[in-house]
Order: C-alpha cells, then structure tokens, then sequence
C-alpha cells in the first residue's frame, strides 16, 4: 500500500484508488470524506488514525467484506450511513469521544452481533442499526443516550 493511493486536500481524505483488503489510513487525516471507501467490495480491514475527527456520510458504505475496524479515540461523529451495507462487520466499539452516531451509520450490517457504545455518545440518530441482526447486542454505561434507546 502506497500513500499514492490516497487524495487528501487539507486533510480530508476524499478518495481511496488502491485495492488493498486490509486498509491503513495515513497520519493527517482529519475526516475521512463522503464515500471515500465506498463500494470497495474487496476491504476487509480498516485502521483509522488518532486525530480523525469525523468520518463523513457513506465513507465506508457499500465495502460489503468489511469484518473489521479500528476507530481512534479523536473521533467525534459517525456519519449518515457511514458503515451502511457493510455485511460483513460484526463487532464494533465506538470509542470514548464518539458524541454523535448519525442517521443509518450502521444501517443493513446484516451480521452486526455486538456493538460497545460509550457514555460520550450524545446523539443516536434514526434507523443507526436498522436491519441489523436482530439479534445484536449493545453494551452501553446505565444512564447513557446508548440505554435509553
């Protein structure tokens, strides 16, 4: 994987060209923009740097082979349908920092099992998990927004 691979302006990383599965975004990224991954059917792994803030609508929408990612601490929001379509992700921890989780972010991840989401989370947004398993469980801390929806 070359950092050829990546268009950055400003650090926004607005297109991934490579074909890598498993998916190392460079230090300086600040958002990860709209559909910058998606529809990348071969990504199985993604690791996102600390100091990404935002990871935009439908960055990794449609990466239907995706079972991993890492998501850093920076992370404030999770954008409308960021992870929608992604069918093969299972496990997800929303790190501590996390404060908005936006309309359909995880929409239609049909093997979601088990999603952790901290008490900074301030907003969950509609349909965030619509059409996953419905068996999935949600570990959130007694009192947050995660335990009242």
């Amino acid at each position: 994987m070359s950092y050829n691979e990546f268009i950055t302006v400003f650090g926004t990383l607005l297109e991934y060209k490579g074909n890598g599965k498993n998916i190392v975004i460079p230090d300086g990224v600040k958002v990860i923009g709209n559909h910058a991954f998606s529809g990348r059917k071969n990504i199985e792994m993604v690791t996102i740097p600390d100091g990404v803030i935002k990871i935009d609508t439908g960055a990794f929408a449609g990466c239907t082979s995706l079972k991993s990612v890492t998501i850093p601490n920076s992370v404030r929001t999770i954008g409308t349908s960021a992870f929608e379509y992604c069918k093969e992700l299972e496990f997800v921890t929303i790190p501590e920092g996390v404060k908005r989780i936006e309309y359909r972010a995880f929409a239609c991840c049909e093997k979601l099992k088990f999603i952790a989401i901290p008490y900074s989370v301030k907003q969950i947004n509609k349909r965030a998990f619509y059409g996953c398993d419905s068996t999935m469980t949600i570990c959130a801390p007694e009192g947050s927004v995660a335990q009242r929806c």
